[in-house]
C-alpha cells in the first residue's frame, strides 16, 4: 500500500528489485539498485600452509534462517582435513555447541564468538561457506572476496550478483547439501 507513493525506492541487488516489483506490483523504473560498500581494506590472504588443513568460515548471527545446522551436516561428509570455525553470537550458540559435541565434530568446528575484525579473520580460512535459507544482500560474501578468500553458498539474496562460478566462488540450490558438499571440496 505505501510503496506505491513513494516516488522511488532503492534496493540492495537485482534480484530484491525484482521480486519487489513482482510482489508490489511496483514500476521498475520507480527501483533502483545501490549496492552495498565494500570497506577497503589492507588485509591480503596469506598463502596457504602446507598443513593440509582446509580451513573454511562460517561469520553469521547464529539464528535458525543461518542453515548453521545444515552446514554441520555437510561437516560429517566431509574429509577429516576441513576444519570450520564459526564466528559470530546469537540464541542457537549453547544448541549448535551440543550438536557439534553430539554428532563428533569437536576436534573439527570451532566456535570463536562475534569479531570485529572480519576481513582480517576471514583472510587466514581458505574458503568462506554461507549456509543461509534467506539473506537480504550477504556483506559478508563481499568481506571475503575483498581480501581474495572464495566462497560457497546456497542461492540466497545477492549472491548471483557476487559470485562468478569457478572464479571466486559456487552457488549450490537451496537444501542441495550434496553439491553444497562438493562444491567445498572444489
Amino acid at each position: 500500500f505505501l510503496f506505491v507513493r513513494f516516488n522511488s525506492i532503492v534496493c540492495q541487488s537485482e534480484e530484491m528489485k525484482q521480486s519487489i516489483a513482482r510482489l508490489y506490483n511496483i514500476n521498475l523504473n520507480k527501483l533502483i539498485v545501490i549496492h552495498n560498500p565494500v570497506i577497503i581494506t589492507s588485509v591480503i590472504k596469506p598463502q596457504n600452509q602446507i598443513s593440509g588443513l582446509k580451513r573454511l568460515i562460517a561469520v553469521n548471527r547464529l539464528i535458525k534462517e543461518k542453515g548453521l545446522f545444515r552446514l554441520l551436516d555437510v561437516m560429517k561428509a566431509l574429509p577429516q582435513n576441513y576444519v570450520l570455525t564459526i564466528a559470530g553470537k546469537g540464541p542457537l550458540m549453547d544448541t549448535l555447541k551440543a550438536e557439534v559435541q553430539n554428532i563428533g565434530l569437536n576436534e573439527r568446528v570451532k566456535f570463536i564468538g562475534e569479531i570485529k575484525n572480519v576481513a582480517d579473520v576471514i583472510s587466514k580460512h581458505d574458503l568462506l561457506v554461507l549456509s543461509s535459507f534467506t539473506e537480504g544482500f550477504p556483506n559478508v560474501v563481499l568481506e571475503a572476496l575483498s581480501v581474495g578468500v572464495p566462497v560457497v553458498t546456497f542461492r540466497v539474496g545477492g549472491v548471483n550478483e557476487l559470485i562468478r562460478e569457478g572464479f571466486n566462488g559456487f552457488i549450490a540450490e537451496q537444501n542441495d547439501l550434496c553439491t553444497l558438499r562438493h562444491q567445498i571440496i572444489r
